[in-house]
């Protein structure tokens, strides 16, 4: 059971910073993989099929993401606290420990514990199930139009605040990635964050030249990749239970997809 008196002192600094903070919710974890791996995009988000991999925002529309993953952080913090008491199932559900709760409260003006911006691609069944040689594997990928900011404690990435963009009235759909509204949507996924953070130092130990990286998720499979792209072709990483540096690791998307084929053909069509 842990003790209260870990972090009731650090809090009421944070509290009194907190003025009317959107409400956040915990990603879903109705699946057999692990607690907070998969998850669906907001009901009323708009999403489209992308042409380019990379993401392309302006200086500000990345500060504004940043700060409402910020926004996002203190107020999961908040609804961590009830009455002065941890909510123990939910922080346990992140991997916290009291020492990483107090280090989370005493940080919260520090916009360094936020980690690099992940934008999240998802692929849908019916897609996968279509999909043939000579098709454009792009085609298949939906821009969810959500980031994924890693939070780090210590050297360690440990779970990530969602952030969630809102276009621009009468902006182009394909425009829209570059919207510069956020709005903080969700936080959770530890294990996903670990298997990411783990991937990414792999790739760049092997000194490949991406500058930057995605998550592309198949939610009805249950499946998750880190992609990248490298020399212009879109390079995917599968992300499993208990996965170390594995060299050559790397497939490219459209073998990939080629390869899930058959099975998304035998399961259902509700996520797994």
């Amino acid at each position: 059971m842990m003790s209260t008196r870990y972090y009731s002192l650090p809090l009421y600094p944070f509290i009194l910073f907190i003025v009317a903070l959107p409400s956040l919710s915990f990603f879903s974890s109705a699946h057999s993989m692990e607690k907070g791996t998969t998850y669906k995009s907001p009901q009323n988000a708009q999403s489209a099929q992308i042409g380019e991999f990379t993401l392309k925002l302006d200086a500000e529309s990345l500060q504004n993401a940043q700060d409402a993953a910020f926004k996002g952080l203190k107020t999961m913090l908040l609804q961590l606290v009830k009455t002065d008491t941890l909510d123990e199932r939910h922080a346990k559900d992140l991997g916290l420990e009291p020492n990483d709760f107090v280090a989370l409260t005493s940080s919260i003006g520090n916009h360094q514990i936020l980690g690099d911006a992940i934008r999240v691609f998802h692929v849908r069944l019916k897609d996968l199930r279509d999909f043939a040689p000579g098709q454009a594997e792009r085609n298949l990928l939906i821009d969810t139009q959500q980031l994924l900011f890693p939070v780090k404690i210590g050297n360690d990435d440990k779970f990530s605040i969602a952030v969630q963009s809102v276009p621009r009235k009468n902006e182009p759909l394909e425009h829209q990635a570059r919207a510069i509204s956020w709005r903080p949507t969700k936080w959770g996924l530890p294990n996903l964050t670990r298997r990411l953070s783990t991937q990414q130092k792999c790739s760049k130990d092997r000194r490949l030249d991406a500058k930057e990286y995605s998550l592309v998720s198949i939610p009805a499979l249950n499946r998750n990749f880190l992609g990248y792209q490298d020399n212009g072709e879109i390079k995917l990483i599968p992300l499993t239970s208990g996965q170390d540096c594995m060299t050559g690791a790397a497939l490219s998307v459209k073998d990939v997809f080629l390869g899930l084929i058959e099975e998304a053909k035998k399961v259902g069509d509700s996520p797994r």
